[in-house]
């Protein structure tokens, strides 16, 4: 039985495969340039049920995961901010005579 074609990885190329596509047939992916992998299979197998084993890669843009990094470190330094302001408002002693 056939796996068929595996199907394809979006931002992504397949670089090996082997053409009967059959029970052990592998193929193999790797994402394009400025894409990193983030998610499923750049290396699929073709299984007994033919069925390809695992799921379509995903290839993100590195300048994606590069912002969503940004966000976090600027959220992260935010809470940092208000935790310090609270320990600063509330680190103030009673008002005494002098």
């Amino acid at each position: 039985m056939s796996c068929g074609d595996a199907d394809a990885v979006t931002n992504g190329t397949l670089v090996s495969y082997n053409p009967d596509k059959t029970y052990t047939a592998v193929v193999t992916f790797v994402c394009d340039p400025g894409y990193e992998h983030t998610g499923g299979d750049l290396v699929r197998t073709c299984n007994t049920s033919a069925l390809w084993s695992g799921t379509v890669a995903i290839c993100s843009s590195e300048l994606i995961v590069i912002i969503v990094s940004w966000v976090l470190i600027i959220i992260a330094s935010r809470v940092v901010m208000v935790m310090a302001s609270w320990v600063w408002a509330h680190r103030r002693g009673p008002c005494e005579d002098v």
